[in-house]
């Protein structure tokens, strides 16, 4: 099975399984949303509908590559083919210590990162990593994709710390956060 295959075998898994086995029901289409202009963090500047970023995920060529940030057992995938990308993440060290963050889950995945209100910084890349890993039942989905590097996977909860809280800059570096999402 080719690379493609196997990607679309897992976004439409990833369609089918929504609302049970762990994928958040609207999955998908939230995936889809937050890499059109107007989302938070990194975008596809080239794309105004789902479908069309739909079409230009399936139609990619992809080569599984390993990145330090993958961890076993998600599978990593890079594509050079969707036009447009913009890396929406910027280091919070270096954001002025009167910032403040908000916490956000925009795929309502029950893990948060946080976003920079306002902040502007997305740059330019040809690059659009996908990761896949595994449902509850196991069958491989679509865990995520975005243009740029991929970074390390969420750990907090939002029970921890929900949605809509304001973090000062030194709370976030305290937290563990060293990322935040363009607004």
């Amino acid at each position: 099975m080719n690379t493609n295959e196997i990607i679309n075998i897992a976004i439409n898994a990833t369609q089918s399984l929504e609302g049970t086995n762990g994928v958040p029901a609207g999955y998908y289409a939230a995936c889809l949303d937050q890499r059109l202009p107007g989302g938070k963090g990194s975008i596809y500047a080239g794309f105004t509908q789902r479908w069309q970023l739909d079409k230009a995920l399936r139609k990619a060529n992809y080569e599984e590559k390993a990145h330090p940030d993958i961890k076993a057992p998600c599978r990593g995938f890079v594509t050079y083919d969707i036009p447009g990308g913009e890396y929406g993440m910027i280091r919070i060290e270096t954001q002025p210590n009167d910032a403040t963050f908000v916490v956000v889950d925009d795929k309502n995945t029950g893990h948060v990162s946080i976003m920079l209100e306002g902040a502007a910084g997305r740059i330019k890349t040809d690059e659009t990593w996908l990761i896949l890993g595994p449902a509850d039942n196991g069958e491989m989905v679509l865990y995520t994709f975005y243009p740029g590097e991929p970074t390390p996977r969420a750990t907090t909860s939002t029970e921890q710390l929900p949605v809509g809280t304001r973090l000062t800059k030194a709370e976030a570096l305290a937290l563990g956060f060293n990322l935040a999402k363009v607004g």
